[in-house]
């Protein structure tokens, strides 16, 4: 970690639990995986993980468990976790986001720059906050498919950038029937593939030009639910 996480603790291959800190775990292979709990309410406050080599490394897990492992399905809000995975090229897939009810900036910039994250992980909160979702997957150029982000309200800046620079990016399913919170979707698939597809709520009346930034060669259709 680029900065020592409070509570935070790690075990590999099933042993001790021992607190993390800033050391560098050895895991993978043989030696086996490596498992992470917390208990603290701010998450991993901004602290970014970092692995030393090519190795491709997968993720799973419910991220709630590093707030509070004893407790973690009770919580509503999620921590910060912004910057948990930024620039990790050898992330493959990405732990769970169960969250319905999300912090200001808890998911900023999570998981920008990892270019071998094809699959992101479901999104199913419907209560947003500012920048929750800012750069999200800025430049996770192997993802093709976004996540299906389910709330009808949006916050302000909440999806800015979300997507910017997911080249390979062709498919997106987005249910917000208000977008008329203050750069709710600022260049939020710019620079994603030049065709795709763009399904919207049946009851959204706004279309694809103004702020919706949909691309103009995309297929616009209507969700059926």
């Amino acid at each position: 970690m680029s900065s020592s996480v409070s509570t935070l603790e790690y075990s590999v291959n099933g042993g001790e639990w021992a607190t993390l800190g800033t050391r560098i775990v050895t895991f993978g292979g043989s030696n086996g995986d490596l498992r992470l709990r917390g208990k603290s309410y701010v998450g991993t406050s901004g602290s970014t993980i970092s692995f030393d080599n090519a190795t491709k490394v997968a993720c799973s897990g419910d991220i709630r468990t590093l707030l509070d492992y004893e407790n973690y399905k009770a919580i509503t809000s999620s921590g910060d976790f912004a910057g948990l995975f930024q620039s990790c090229t050898q992330l493959t897939s990405a732990p769970n986001l169960p969250a319905t009810e999300l912090a200001e900036g808890c998911y900023y910039e999570m998981f920008r720059g990892c270019t071998s994250l094809t699959q992101a992980p479901e999104l199913p909160a419907t209560a947003l906050a500012e920048n929750c979702y800012e750069s999200m997957f800025f430049r996770c150029t192997s993802l093709a498919q976004a996540p299906e982000l389910p709330a009808t309200n949006l916050a302000p800046t909440c999806y800015s950038n979300m997507f910017s620079g997911c080249s390979n990016l062709n498919y997106i399913k987005m249910m917000a029937t208000d977008i008329s919170a203050s750069y709710c979707l600022y260049n939020w698939v710019n620079g994603v593939s030049s065709t795709g597809t763009f399904v919207k709520n049946s009851a959204a009346t706004w279309d694809r030009t103004g702020t919706s930034g949909i691309p103009l060669d995309w297929t616009i259709q209507t969700a059926s639910e």
